[in-house]
């Protein structure tokens, strides 16, 4: 390249550069986005609406620089609630477009001017954030596999748990449940773990995540016996006759007690106390069972009898 040619490219580089400064350092109107940040809502309340950060349109009148700096990324300007907004009971905080301009113009460049927003004003909707303690209900308690029984019943610790959330969420709570449709228990004093049920709403949270699930079971073992039926309220001017003088009893208890369960003798008696008119058979009865046993059934539901005189 010849020396003129060199100069020239030269000065056109130059002039290119001067011009373009001075286009960029000129002031332009026009509209640019920013990202305006609610912060600092009031001790104990969260922001329900709108949107903590929300992009809004500002007419300023500022440099060119300026305007590419806002094509690139946006401004984010916070906007305390607390030292700038007017309280309307409490659960609202109004902004008044004179608060969101004079923030906004401290959140820009000194060369800029703020001309006009987007948003004249806004309303800011509040809850408050409450903790509170509730219990916790165990629910479909008695699925187990079948053959088992529980011979601790299930118990949680701890019993109830403390949950922080919008009090308008907390005041339709009453209580916890875990469900218990899908759990088994294979073994004796099984202690597991057991996660707290996670409620849709994204604002509740739990003091802790899980809680000890205690419980223990047996599988239960099927015993036959014949069993002697005796009687009551026999009047000592009357014998009573029965068509049988013994029923098969039949039951289930767990495996632990099997022992126990051997030597149990059922109690099975007729009352004549229970003798209606023209009642050809006595409903037969079982004194009181021991808590560990299961599905108790007699062969028979009543006996025929007959009364004689002595």
């Amino acid at each position: 390249m010849s020396k003129k040619n060199f100069l020239f490219v030269v000065f056109l580089i130059f002039s290119l550069l001067v011009w373009t400064f001075a286009k960029l350092t000129s002031s332009y109107q026009d509209w640019i986005q920013i990202n305006l940040v609610l912060t600092n809502p009031p001790a104990g309340a969260k922001i329900i609406s709108p949107e903590v950060s929300q992009e809004v349109g500002v007419l300023v009148k500022a440099s060119g620089f300026t305007f590419i700096k806002s094509k690139i990324w946006n401004k984010k300007i916070s906007l305390d609630l607390t030292a700038n907004g007017r309280t309307e009971g409490n659960n609202r905080i109004f902004l008044d477009e004179k608060i969101i301009k004079e923030t906004v113009s401290a959140g820009l460049s000194k060369n800029t001017t703020v001309l006009q927003i987007e948003t004249s004003a806004i309303e800011v909707s509040l809850t408050h954030i409450n903790k509170r303690k509730l219990p916790l209900v165990l629910k479909n308690i008695s699925t187990l596999p079948e053959g088992y029984v529980f011979t601790k019943k299930p118990i949680l610790q701890p019993d109830s748990v403390f949950v922080t959330g919008p009090s308008q969420v907390l005041d339709t709570l009453h209580f916890l449940e875990i469900n218990l449709a899908n759990w088994m228990y294979y073994a004796k004093d099984t202690i597991k773990k057991v996660s707290l049920p996670i409620l849709k709403n994204p604002n509740i949270r739990f003091d802790t995540k899980e809680v000890y699930l205690s419980a223990s079971i047996d599988p239960l073992i099927l015993l036959s016996k014949q069993v002697k039926i005796t009687s009551k309220s026999v009047p000592d001017s009357l014998i009573l006759k029965l068509l049988q003088d013994s029923v098969t009893v039949q039951y289930a208890v767990p495996k632990s007690v099997a022992a126990l369960a051997k030597s149990f003798e059922p109690d099975v008696f007729v009352d004549v106390s229970d003798m209606e008119l023209h009642q050809i058979e006595l409903p037969l009865r079982v004194k009181t069972k021991p808590d560990w046993l299961h599905d108790f059934n007699l062969s028979l539901r009543s006996m025929p009898y007959y009364l004689y005189k002595k």
